[in-house]
């Protein structure tokens, strides 16, 4: 639930005496424990705004605090489902959005030494709530953008069909379509690999994939796409490259490019399934 102007202007304290809003800010947040020389410490780091409260939570989440993660999960990241909801996203895709935000901003979302948690990135200028909802927003724009895409390429992967030109550019091209794809296939991340094996020869459901993987439903759908238009741009980039201006004089011709089915998908996952 959206914070108040209120709850805002409350979260305001005077930065003039840290140790005085360490303290409230310990009272506040309940359970929550950052050492008054750490507080001051992060707070200095990132030249701190007014809202020293919510730079204290943040402080103590990024310490893996236990107490500050309840908080966090508690009170804070239903702020980021509701504002996707608002921005447009569906209720499966909002809660997925929540999800990975609260990982992005708690835990970081790379690897190794690459996992920064975000929460490092509040610099306390605007409440932390706000702070999540711009996160959650701008999430749930790529996500819609990202559908929209998805959509294009699900249409760019259908079997050819009732164009005589574009027949005969596959009669013409079927081997280095075939040998294209296979090496593109070759060339995605295992997790790609893994889930167009399981969708194209096994013929799993995205429901099947959501409980194999412990997912949401539509993060596993979305996973299976992005997996399928990742092969069809690899095929693509190696077609082109392989036969250069010959296969684009040729698509240009047929006034569409090469497109990738279902066929194609499957005769591309078993040859290299056993490797």
């Amino acid at each position: 639930m959206y914070s108040t102007r209120a709850q805002e202007t409350e979260n305001v304290e005077p930065q003039g005496d840290l140790a005085a809003s360490w303290a409230a800010a310990r009272r506040y947040w309940s359970g929550v424990v950052v050492e008054l020389p750490t507080f001051e410490s992060w707070v200095r780091e990132r030249d701190g705004g007014p809202c020293l409260r919510d730079l204290y939570l943040a402080c103590a989440i990024a310490a893996g605090d236990r107490a500050a993660l309840i908080h966090f999960d508690r009170e804070l990241a239903p702020a980021i489902e509701t504002a996707a909801r608002l921005a447009g996203a569906d209720r499966a895709t909002a809660a997925d959005i929540r999800q990975q935000v609260s990982i992005e901003v708690v835990v970081g979302d790379g690897d190794g030494d690459g996992a920064r948690p975000a929460i490092g990135q509040y610099r306390g200028r605007g409440d932390l709530r706000g702070w999540l909802r711009s996160i959650a927003v701008r999430a749930a724009w790529r996500q819609l953008r990202a559908v929209a895409r998805t959509e294009q390429d699900s249409e760019a992967v259908e079997a050819v069909a009732g164009d005589p030109m574009s027949a005969q550019l596959r009669a013409t091209y079927g081997a280095a379509i075939s040998a294209a794809m296979r090496a593109g296939f070759a060339s995605l991340p295992p997790r790609d690999r893994a889930l167009l094996r399981l969708v194209h020869c096994d013929g799993l459901s995205a429901d099947d994939l959501a409980r194999m993987y412990g997912v949401h439903r539509a993060t596993a759908a979305r996973w299976a796409a992005t997996a399928r238009a990742a092969l069809v741009a690899a095929t693509r980039v190696r077609l082109r490259g392989d036969l250069g201006a010959e296969l684009t004089s040729a698509m240009h011709l047929a006034g569409s490019e090469i497109r990738l089915g279902s066929e194609d998908l499957r005769s591309a996952t078993p040859a290299i399934r056993r490797e």
